[in-house]
């Protein structure tokens, strides 16, 4: 059986990360020395940067595929989109028939880099209340559960002694349905 993959990006801004004011970047050459940043200088933006994979269809008896796809999100300085500071990703593992969405699971995921951590960056976890999931009609279909949905939000925190601490949030989101087919945020 043949195995596909695909890959997408989008970029989304953030919030700020205050401890990233230590961390100056150089055009196009990435952080520069941590020392080098002014005291007091503005904390540089983040953003999320999304890339998503599917891999599948596989055949796992004579009527049922099972695809896994994974959804990551980024968050990484601004501006340039570099260098990568944390990760948050989904990955969902789904079954269907052409009629429903017989089974699926999901599990999350995150870390931070290297440059994240020297940033003061740290994952908090899923934020309290954002995790669920739920099936639906889909489109094309009047069978309840044709479509499944998931989502959570990853939480991620860097502070400056003494001085505050900043939140930055990514937020992701998938959709499968009876016929194999898989969308995100």
């Amino acid at each position: 059986m043949k195995s596909s993959r695909w890959f997408a990006q989008l970029l989304v801004s953030a919030a700020t990360v205050a401890a990233m004011g230590a961390m100056a970047l150089t055009a196009g050459a990435g952080p520069a020395n941590a020392a080098s940043a002014p005291a007091g200088a503005a904390a540089p933006e983040t953003a999320v940067v999304m890339t998503t994979s599917t891999a599948g269809p596989t055949l796992s008896s004579a009527t049922v595929h099972c695809k896994t796809s994974t959804l990551k999100g980024n968050v990484v300085s601004e501006p340039g989109g570099w260098p990568i500071l944390a990760w948050f990703q989904q990955s969902t593992y789904w079954c269907y028939n052409g009629k429903t969405v017989t089974s699926h699971k999901t599990t999350y995921r995150a870390g931070v880099t290297a440059s994240g951590t020297l940033a003061g960056l740290s994952y908090t976890g899923i934020v309290a209340g954002t995790e669920g999931w739920h099936c639906y009609v889909a489109a094309g279909s009047h069978v309840n559960c044709s479509g499944n949905t998931e989502y959570a939000e990853g939480g991620f925190q860097s502070c400056v002694p003494h001085v505050n601490c900043e939140s930055s949030y990514v937020y992701l989101q998938s959709w499968e349905n009876y016929k194999g087919q898989y969308f995100h945020n």
